[in-house]
């Protein structure tokens, strides 16, 4: 998969330097057991939304970088 064989020099800490509100970005974390999990996502203040608005996740993306494959989009 393209997205986990990327080099994590690609990925910028949430806790550095978070992306600005509302631009849809990938995001990535990794749970206790070790599995991986991207998402496309979008910070809106404190909370990360899906892209279309539907709904909040319930963690927070340890990593992410801009969206590849599609025009990052903002709203």
């Amino acid at each position: 998969d393209q997205h986990r064989n990327a080099p994590m020099s690609e990925w910028q800490p949430v806790t550095a330097d978070a992306p600005v509100d509302g631009l849809l970005v990938e995001t990535w974390f990794r749970l206790n057991n070790g599995d991986e999990h991207i998402r496309r996502l979008k910070r809106i203040g404190n909370l990360w939304w899906y892209a279309d608005n539907r709904a909040y996740v319930y963690y927070l993306p340890t990593h992410w970088r801009a969206a590849v494959g599609r025009r990052a989009k903002r709203k």
